[in-house]
C-alpha cells in the first residue's frame, strides 16, 4: 500500500494518541486482569490430574486456556476497539485532517479485514464486523469536517 503524506501524518497522530492515552499501560493492566484469574483457574482445574507438573494435565490445561480465550475474546475486542477509537479521535484532533484520515481508513479496510465474501453456498454472511468499525472511523473523520449545527464550517487544514 502506498500512503500519501497526509495519511502518514494521521498514522503518526494515531500512534501518538495511543501514547497520550497510556494505552500500553492500560493494555498491560487488562491483560493482568484476565491472565491471573485465568492461570488460577487452570491451576485449580488441573490439580485433580496431579497439577501442572504431570504431563497428563497438559491437555486439560490447554483446553481450559482455549475455552477462557474464546469466552474473553468479545470483552477484549470491546476494549481494543475503544482504545483504537480513542487513538483515531486523537489523530483527528491533532492533525485536523479528516480527508487524510478518511482516505487512510478506507485504505486499511481492504488490506486488513476486508469485505465479506460469499461462503460455499454463495450466500454472503449477514454482516462483517469490519464494516461497522470502518463506518465508525469514516464517520468520525466526516464529523470533524462537518460544520457545527447552525454555524459555519471549520477552516481547511
Amino acid at each position: 500500500m502506498s500512503s500519501t503524506p497526509r495519511e502518514v501524518t494521521v498514522v503518526i497522530g494515531h500512534e501518538l494518541g495511543h501514547l497520550a492515552h497510556k494505552h500500553i499501560w492500560k493494555d498491560i493492566g487488562w491483560y493482568a486482569l484476565f491472565a491471573f484469574p485465568g492461570l488460577f483457574l487452570i491451576a485449580r482445574l488441573t490439580r485433580r490430574r496431579g497439577g501442572m507438573a504431570q504431563p497428563e494435565a497438559v491437555p486439560l490445561s490447554l483446553f481450559v486456556l482455549v475455552v477462557l480465550t474464546l469466552v474473553s475474546q468479545p470483552i477484549q475486542n470491546v476494549i481494543s476497539r475503544h482504545m483504537e477509537a480513542e487513538a483515531d479521535w486523537s489523530a483527528l484532533q491533532a492533525t485536523r485532517d479528516p480527508v487524510g484520515a478518511t482516505s487512510l481508513f478506507r485504505h486499511f479496510v481492504p488490506t486488513t479485514l476486508g469485505r465479506a465474501r460469499p461462503v460455499d453456498g454463495g450466500v454472503p454472511p449477514a454482516r462483517e464486523p469490519s464494516d461497522d468499525h470502518a463506518a465508525h472511523r469514516n464517520g468520525a473523520g466526516l464529523a470533524l469536517a462537518a460544520p457545527p449545527l447552525g454555524g459555519v464550517g471549520r477552516p481547511a487544514p
